[in-house]
């Protein structure tokens, strides 16, 4: 008896501590799996772009989601089903989330159609791509298609309010008749055009900065040296209390400008600038046919060329592959495809035209039982607005600092900083604005300061010039068919360059 008791506390101790053991394991086995998941979190949630992500699990990691499983589907035109737990339901506000989630599983499944499945949120989601042209052609979530987007509609047209239209007295000649000639300054005096930089002819000593497209005023500026009033007791330097006692609350109002719209034009304030864009009105009915066209058609290409030849005054257009962005700032309008979930016609507040053929955006607006076409958007702001703050936030500095030199050019200067843009375009910015700004007429390759404002530079297989950029000439000092990279001007002013030099005479 007393033995079978031994023999049972000496079972029970040794399954206790095989239980004892197990859980220990267990317990390390979980914390190492949670290391190491922290770990990999840590690691994915480092990355800064779509190229980046390699696998289904990084990109549910990244975006805090519990990843199960993903198998081949037996679905025709379906390859892949991946299950998870999603972080967010299918509401607007997780709109950025699903988008992210769509377009990152699109990339690491090579643009395969594949469904996403969240059985805990009765959640489904099938992302239908174009495996040739690496984009997202649609998605459905619960057999809705592009149901987010739909969502944001209804929010934003739900928010859809029409801006005060402010009276005002125009005090600036040059203003009134630009606006009387309908926007052309054809046979208007101007005064003297100084320069021309970042698509704006510069009247320097005149005070105002004039950006055309097809002939017509896109957005004049008025600089701190115009000295009379563009409005009635309102003038650049006018501080914005003064301004707000003549014209009230602002209607747009950013950290760095402040505006109102009128009948005839749109007026912003900033520091030292006053910001002119005309309001226009124009015919969307081509438009309409046109995209009625395309969604039958689906040639895209055609598409975005009949748009240009219709409006010929975009004042953006970028395309790049698969990317294109055709934009109407004036109009409202903006053409969108590239992979982003928002793809297609997006309209802003101040668009004033047809959705098709029979509504226009204020019959959508106004009726809750009309809705927008399919891949037609609305955001709840005013383009006109956008494109002012984008233009404030890239205004240049002015000052000396950030003056650095670059690869391709070896030294500064103390009158003028360089910029380059993405095509490679020179152009020098005037320290303090004691200058025109200006622009290279030609891509450098490489380039050094003569002095404070003559800028010497290459031209690979064609030569190499002098630009006196405060008197905006050129000087040719040698051409031909040679690389003519510059490595370096000496104080004796040779000029040394591939494996030959030349002196400059002084």
């Amino acid at each position: 008896m007393f033995k079978n008791k031994k023999r049972i506390i000496i079972i029970a101790v040794i399954v206790a501590i095989i239980i004892l053991v197990c859980i220990v394991i267990n317990i390390y086995n979980q914390k190492k799996k949670e290391k190491f998941i922290q770990s990999e979190t840590e690691r994915v949630l480092k990355y800064t772009s779509i190229e980046e992500f390699k696998s289904i699990e990084e990109v549910f990691l990244y975006l805090n989601s519990e990843f199960i499983s993903i198998e081949d589907s037996e679905e025709e035109n379906v390859d892949y089903i991946i299950k998870g737990k999603l972080k967010y339901n299918a509401e607007y506000s997780a709109k950025t989330y699903y988008e992210n989630l769509i377009q990152y599983s699109a990339y690491v499944l090579q643009y395969k159609n594949f469904y996403i499945v969240d059985e805990s949120k009765n959640i489904n989601i099938f992302v239908l791509c174009n495996s040739e042209k690496e984009t997202v052609v649609t998605y459905y979530i619960n057999d809705n298609e592009r149901y987010l987007e739909k969502l944001q509609n209804e929010q934003n047209i739900g928010k859809a309010e029409q801006p005060e239209i402010k009276s005002v007295k125009v005090s600036s000649e040059e203003l009134n008749q630009i606006i009387s000639n309908n926007w052309k300054t054809n046979d208007i005096n101007l005064g003297t055009q100084d320069s021309t930089y970042r698509y704006y002819d510069i009247y320097f000593d005149e005070g105002y900065e004039i950006r055309k497209i097809n002939g017509k005023v896109f957005n004049i500026v008025f600089t701190n040296k115009y000295n009379k009033d563009v409005l009635d007791n309102i003038r650049v330097k006018t501080s914005k209390e003064e301004t707000m006692k003549s014209l009230g609350k602002p209607t747009y109002e950013s950290s760095e400008t402040w505006g109102y719209k009128t009948e005839k034009f749109y007026i912003f304030f900033s520091d030292e600038q006053i910001s002119i864009y005309p309001v226009i009105e124009y015919s969307t009915d081509k438009i309409i046919e046109a995209l009625e066209d395309y969604s039958k058609t689906n040639d895209f290409q055609k598409y975005i060329n009949t748009i240009r030849t219709i409006w010929q005054d975009y004042d953006y257009f970028e395309s790049n592959g698969n990317k294109v962005i055709l934009q109407y700032t004036l109009k409202g309008i903006k053409f969108k495809y590239d992979s982003t979930a928002q793809n297609g016609v997006i309209l802003y507040n101040n668009y004033a035209g047809l959705v098709n053929k029979n509504n226009t955006l204020q019959n959508v607006i106004n009726n809750n039982t009309l809705n927008l076409p399919d891949k037609m958007y609305y955001e709840n702001t005013d383009l006109v607005f956008e494109s002012e703050k984008t233009r404030i936030a890239t205004l240049d500095d002015y000052t000396q600092y950030n003056n650095l030199t670059t690869e391709k050019i070896l030294n500064t200067s103390n009158k003028y900083k360089v910029n380059q843009d993405s095509e490679g375009k020179v152009m020098f910015i005037s320290i303090n604005k004691q200058a025109p700004n200006t622009e290279l007429r030609e891509i450098a390759d490489s380039a050094v300061w003569y002095d404070d404002h003559t800028f010497i530079y290459s031209v690979s297989g064609k030569g190499i010039y002098m630009y006196d950029v405060q008197a905006q000439k050129y000087t040719t000092i040698v051409e031909g068919n040679d690389k003519y990279q510059i490595k370096v001007l000496t104080k004796e002013n040779e000029l040394i360059y591939d494996e030959t030099s030349i002196v400059l005479e002084k």
